[in-house]
């Protein structure tokens, strides 16, 4: 067994846990969390797990005020490469048993542009074109999504089966702004994280 734990990557924070589940090239699943009743990992700041290279399946992290979830990124990776059989799984969530390992976000973020694909450059007068961006570290090849401000909630309608309205936590979707080269802005809007 190994371990890992969450860190703060050198930033000031009081409240840091995380739990979820991670899995290696066979597919395998380690829980990162202590299981309760409904076999869900409750969170902590460090767990046990068999030693091995893995991926975030899924991952919630909380630091502070900040909500974030991960994942292994099914999109465009870093490098621009799409998901499919040449572009191999990052597993870089290495596990050994001599030395613990510190997940702390210390690799600056990158917004890849998933669609339109590199492959696409030619458009013409009329064409639509969708714009699809993600987050993600170049190093881990993992999606950051899910972004909430837990210190502010949102009214959210919530239509079926009952009308009612819930205070969710407050979403921290980016604004992606496309621009022209003079500087005057073609587009903008609020992009999912995957």
């Amino acid at each position: 067994m190994g371990i890992i734990k969450i860190g703060s990557g050198g930033r000031d924070l009081k409240n840091m846990e995380f739990s979820g589940s991670l899995r290696d090239a066979s597919w395998s699943s380690a829980a990162v969390g202590h299981l309760n009743d409904d076999l869900w990992p409750e969170p902590g700041q460090e767990f046990s797990i068999p030693v091995g290279d893995y991926t975030p399946y899924i991952m919630n992290i909380t630091y502070d005020n900040l909500k974030i979830c991960i994942s292994d990124n099914y999109h465009t990776n870093a490098e621009g490469q799409k998901r499919g059989p040449d572009r191999k799984t990052v597993h870089g969530i290495t596990i050994r048993k001599d030395q613990p390992y510190i997940l702390d976000f210390s690799t600056p973020p990158v917004v890849v542009f998933d669609q339109p694909s590199r492959e696409q450059d030619t458009f013409h007068p009329g064409d639509e074109i969708k714009f699809a961006a993600v987050l993600v570290d170049p190093k881990l090849d993992i999606m950051i999504r899910g972004l909430q401000d837990t210190a502010a909630q949102e009214d959210k309608l919530i239509d079926a089966p009952n009308p009612s309205v819930r205070k969710p936590d407050k979403s921290l979707e980016p604004t992606v702004v496309i621009t022209r080269a003079d500087g005057e802005i073609a587009a903008e809007g609020t992009m999912p994280f995957g």
